[in-house]
């Protein structure tokens, strides 16, 4: 009992373990800074709360002792003068003390490169770095560092159970080209970065089957979000994936399916305000897999430096605050050394100044620019940097860290993108767009190494004139090629859509956002440059003096909206007479009388269609229009690919007209003209106050009341039409009131848009046009076909039955009865040679209907009897196609009896054998004419069952077809004639046979009732199996098998019957007719003393109990006079057969 309740126990212990699962928490952050950052007048992050934070989670999950993990993502040495004094020696002293266990590097730690990061940052730190898919050749020291996974056993304290944990990493595979990687040797890179995807696939499939982990962990780097999504959907064995850097997403976490259907949780540490926070997530996993799980991220708002905290704010780690403070204090000092000098001022003057870096060209701007290009080196071609990024003048004279920090106060970070030619224009044309005191005039460009003309009198984005990039090989300024390609130096707020770039990142081949803080690269150039002269100027010039005050552009984009209320008019392409590379144009049309129709007319502009689209806008729902289709029916969205000469828009009171180009194009550009009107335009008309499209089919004029079907051989495709469309050439239309033409096929001529004919001396047949004039020549044709072939049979019958009469007067009587014999099996293969051939018959008769069935035109009235028609005759013909199998069957079997009888010795036909039975000389010829009888048999019953059904199968057809090729829409149907000659054919073959079946039924039936006849003079019988096959045929083989039963009882002794019934068996009937013959002095001797008893006296055949009873006794078994004289009176023969 005890054992019992502690069994229980145990189970219940399992149950319940197994059902709360394994639990686990992860802490998790990155880009982590060692001072806080004000955002909204808060201050959040650092070193000092951050340790604070971690410390108080772990301490709450030590109280639940639920296990954790702390993983620090990339980017933990950043871009912050911190880490740009310190290069890593300094900041993972911090990492280390607040308890990160894991971490994998971004391209902000290779920002000094592979061996500072190596050496400085990971050489002393405990934390262990995972790259899963980076190969770092061994000759660097980061080699020594860089794991790629690592493996963690972890208990849960509460359920007693253990859980194997796998922490992998993968870098984005462009790392390279985003970081400083060290640079190749010998041609060979010292750092290789896989492709994401399948590096990972294989890499987890391998660590899956050798390490066996119960739950693997993924940190990325560099990747976006929805990058991340597709490795969770692509990599087999991933669980969680811990996303970092500016890849946030608003669901936290977002769970997505991965390969084998498991969850897989993505959790990033971006928190609302646009930085990372501290992310946690707990989760409960069940087998392996997650099964609950909750997530939060904090953005760790610090007390620290706030004058007013609120209560949620977290308190500083007060050691490592004091440290901080200590490692602070150099860097403070370093602020007020002087990095360099400058000979002339570089105005970036704000309020004070008039904002010169806002209007114009500026030695401020130019010099931030010129320090972009010289710290990126090769991997610009030119540099553009906003002018409100700029806030203060520098200089003359020393330059410390402070002065730079007031020129730059935002912490901008220099960024990449790769354009073309055409974006880079869109991209100044943008910068110029809005000029001081304009409102965003912040984004004015400042430029290195292009040289741009601009009239700020220009509207909006149409003031880029030209613009000029310097080639490095040329060493001269060049015509920027629109189609060309250029890596431009911006900061990482213009990429990001800032002062209205957007089009750095939408339109961008590639893109980097994470170089160096601008005030840094600032600094460095100071340092490399100093004492600093002028920056060269002229790099940009305004058109401002041109007389007439405004210039269309002569490069960019051609982008502007304008609108106009009055009732009538005349608009213009801003762009008239200029050149621009792409244009985008909107007019809104918004008459002040709110009319019920706008009227609009193009002109002075030629459209292509794979590269222009012109909109027509309700700018009440801000849709596109519907208008009628010209090439299909109802109403489409008005998006033209071709120019419409003149469009009405009806029940609209204002319409927005926009032209969108994507070529360039010099010149003229579209004019339109526009007109409103309380009368609805044509194709509609006025009812219940608003304009109704006419019904397809239909057309009206402008002002008229009422729609009008179109005539024969116009067409309206859609609703809404004014006029009706003429059939082009080559189609027609012969019915009024239709929606489209109808193709002239078939090698037709379109005669008129009404009628469609086949060139003289064709007609058309309903698939195409065929020589000939009237469908009766197919039908003569086919009889004709018919006749001939019948009459050509019916000769050729007559033929061979003269050639056969002749030659059997020509033989004697051993030949004859040598060639009956023949012709009495060969006559079976005849018949199954003509079976197979009426099979054949039968098919090409089907297939040759059927195809000619394809030629009948579909508007054809008996159409469908023909395809009815068609069908009846196929289901006749596979039916007689499978009797005549079976008959074929029945005949194979009955020859090859026959030619076993002929083997043994028969020379008769039926037809001989039935004339001449009584002295038929062996068995096998009486059982050679029964198999003739049955193969006569068969023969009547085949014909029974295929000729009459094949008359009924070839009169529906004929008579359709007929019906078919006479109408006068036909043409001869050289198909049709072909497949009706055949059906006339088949026809006669099969009423010959209906005909011929009543003689062949006549001569079955009298030579059955002569064999019956016969065989009744003899006592005998016709037995009711031969026919069908009996049972001694199958079952004695090898020997003449039939069996004839008397009158009064089997010829057979009975005692051989009840033998050979009993033991079934041919083996022993023969033993024990060897036994008697032997015994009794031989067969030759038995046979020969019956032959004379029965001739002498007439005698009788023994009866088998005496011929038994005579063996047993030892006598001669010598018949006697009585049996003989019965034997003769009988007509009877030995009993025994000569073969046994």
């Amino acid at each position: 009992m005890s054992h019992t309740i502690v069994a229980f126990l145990v189970l219940l212990w399992v149950l319940a373990t197994a059902s709360t699962g394994f639990r686990v928490s992860f802490i998790s952050t990155s880009g982590t800074s060692p001072n806080y950052t004000t955002v909204q007048s808060r201050n959040y992050g650092g070193y000092a709360a951050l340790s604070t934070a971690v410390s108080n989670l772990k301490t709450s999950l030590s109280a639940t002792s639920v296990p954790y993990i702390a993983l620090h993502g990339m980017n933990a040495i950043g871009f912050s003068t911190f880490s740009q004094y310190y290069k890593g020696f300094k900041e993972h002293i911090y990492l280390d003390a607040i308890g990160f266990q894991y971490i994998t590097f971004g391209t902000r730690d290779f920002f000094y490169g592979p061996n500072m990061y190596a050496n400085n940052f990971l050489a002393t730190s405990p934390m262990t770095c995972i790259a899963s898919n980076v190969l770092v050749s061994k000759s660097l020291p980061l080699s020594s560092y860089v794991h790629p996974y690592s493996v963690l056993n972890l208990t849960d304290s509460q359920t007693n159970q253990q859980a194997k944990f796998a922490i992998v990493a993968y870098t984005v595979q462009t790392f390279c080209s985003l970081s400083q990687c060290a640079e190749p040797v010998n041609g060979v890179a010292q750092i290789k970065v896989d492709d994401v995807i399948r590096s990972m696939t294989d890499f987890m499939k391998e660590l899956l089957f050798v390490e066996k982990p119960d739950v693997v962990v993924a940190l990325s780097s560099g990747t976006e979000f929805a990058f991340d999504v597709a490795v969770a959907k692509s990599v087999p064995g991933l669980d969680i994936i811990l996303t970092s850097d500016d890849k946030a997403t608003t669901t936290v976490p977002t769970v997505v399916q991965g390969t084998d259907g498991q969850n897989v949780l993505l959790v990033s540490d971006m928190t609302n305000l646009g930085f990372h926070g501290l992310a946690r997530l707990d989760v409960t996993f069940a087998n392996g897999a997650p099964t609950t799980w909750n997530v939060t991220v904090d953005p760790i708002m610090t007390c620290q430096g706030d004058p007013s905290p609120l209560s949620g704010c977290v308190t500083p780690n007060a050691t490592m605050l004091q440290t901080l403070e200590t490692d602070v204090a150099p860097i403070l000092a370093s602020l007020g050394v002087v990095v360099g000098s400058i000979s002339t001022k570089l105005d970036g003057r704000q309020a004070e100044g008039g904002h010169p870096c806002r209007i114009g060209e500026c030695a401020a701007g130019s010099a931030l620019a010129d320090a972009m290009l010289w710290q990126m080196g090769a991997q610009c071609d030119a540099a553009i940097v906003n002018g409100g990024s700029i806030r203060a003048s520098l200089g003359p004279g020393p330059i410390t860290m402070s002065d730079i920090g007031t020129m730059l106060p935002n912490a901008n970070n220099i960024a990449i993108a790769r354009l073309r030619g055409a974006d880079v224009f869109d991209a100044l044309a943008n910068g110029l767009s809005r000029i001081y005191p304009a409102s965003g005039a912040g984004r004015f460009p400042q430029v290195a190494n292009i040289n741009m003309t601009f009239n700020s009198a220009n509207p909006g984005t149409l003031r880029l004139v030209s613009a000029q990039i310097y080639d490095q090989n040329q060493k001269t300024y060049v015509d920027i090629d629109p189609t060309g390609v250029y890596n431009l130096c911006v900061n990482d707020y213009m990429l990001n859509g800032g002062d209205g770039y957007t089009m750095l990142m939408a339109k961008s081949l590639y893109n980097f956002r994470q170089g160096a803080q601008l005030d840094v690269i600032l600094k460095a150039y100071f340092k490399a440059k100093s004492p600093l002269p002028a920056p060269v100027g002229g790099r940009m010039a305004n058109l401002v003096t041109q007389s007439s005050g405004a210039s269309p552009p002569l490069i960019g984009s051609c982008t502007f909206s304008t609108t106009t209320n009055t009732t009538a008019g005349k608009l213009s392409d801003i762009c008239d007479n200029g050149y621009r590379h792409t244009t985008d144009l909107t007019w809104t049309i918004a008459p002040a009388n709110s009319p019920r129709s706008i009227y609009l007319t193009f002109s002075n502009f030629t459209f292509n269609g794979e590269t222009d689209t012109l909109y027509l806008i309700d700018v009440s729902t801000k849709l596109p229009i519907l208008v009628p289709s010209a090439s299909a029916h109802g109403m489409v969205p008005a998006n033209y690919t071709a120019l419409p000469d003149a469009v009405g828009a009806p029940n609209m009171s204002a319409v927005a007209v926009r032209l969108v180009l994507n070529r360039p194009i010099e010149g003229s550009g579209l004019s339109i003209t526009y007109t409103s009107d309380e009368d609805c335009p044509g194709g509609y008309i006025l009812r219940e106050n608003q304009c109704t499209a006419c019904s397809a089919g239909t057309h009206v004029s402008k002002g008229k009341p009422a729609c009008t079907p179109c005539m024969a051989g116009w067409v309206a495709p859609s609703e809404g039409l004014a006029n009706c469309i003429l059939c082009e050439k080559g189609t027609y239309n012969n019915v009024a009131g239709s929606t489209r033409c109808q193709s002239c096929d078939g090698g037709r001529l379109g005669t008129s848009p009404t009628q469609c004919d086949c060139p003289d001396g064709k007609v058309w047949n309903g698939l195409t046009c065929l020589q000939g004039h009237k469908s009766e020549a197919g039908p003569i044709a086919g009889v004709a076909v018919g006749v001939i072939v019948v009459a050509a049979a019916t000769a050729y019958f007559v033929y061979r039955r003269r050639m056969a009469t002749m030659k059997r007067r020509q033989q004697g009587v051993h030949k004859q009865k040598q060639l009956k014999t023949d012709v009495a099996m060969n006559r079976i293969l005849q018949d199954i040679g003509h079976m197979v051939f009426e099979i054949a018959l039968d098919c090409v008769e089907c297939f040759l209907d059927w195809h000619a069935f394809l030629t009948v035109d579909d508007t054809d009235k008996y159409r469908i009897g023909f395809i009815v028609a068609c069908i009846f005759q196929s289901l006749i013909t596979f039916l007689s196609a499978a009797i005549r199998l079976y008959n074929i069957k029945a005949l194979c079997s009955i020859r090859s009896k026959g030619v076993r009888l002929i083997a043994a010795g028969a020379t008769t036909t039926s037809a001989e054998a039935l004339r001449r039975i009584k002295s038929a000389e062996t068995d096998a010829d009486l059982h050679l004419a029964l198999l003739n009888l049955k193969a006569l048999r068969q023969k009547v019953i085949v014909t029974t069952a295929v000729a009459f059904p094949g008359v009924l199968k070839s009169l529906p057809m004929l008579i359709v077809s007929a019906l078919i090729a006479k109408q006068e829409n036909q043409g001869d149907g050289f198909n049709l004639l072909i497949a009706f000659g055949f059906n006339v054919f088949m026809f006669s073959v099969n009423c010959q046979q209906t005909l011929g079946w009543v003689t062949l039924k006549h001569s079955y039936l009298k030579q059955k009732r002569l064999t019956d006849a016969r065989l009744n003079a003899l006592g005998l019988q016709r037995p009711d199996a031969a026919h069908a096959g009996t049972r001694s045929l199958r079952s004695h083989r090898g020997r003449s098998e039939w069996m004839i039963q008397a009158a009064g009882g089997a010829i057979y002794p009975a005692q051989m019957k009840r033998s050979v019934t009993k033991k079934k068996g041919r083996a022993t009937y023969l033993a024990q007719m060897k036994r008697a013959v032997t015994k009794k002095k031989g067969r030759a001797t038995y046979l020969a003393q019956m032959k004379r008893s029965a001739t002498k006296k007439k005698g009788r055949v023994p009866s088998a109990d005496e011929a038994l009873s005579d063996e047993e006794e030892g006598s001669n078994n010598i018949p006697s006079a009585d049996m003989k004289r019965t034997a003769t009176k009988k007509m009877g023969r030995t009993t025994y057969p000569a073969q046994i």
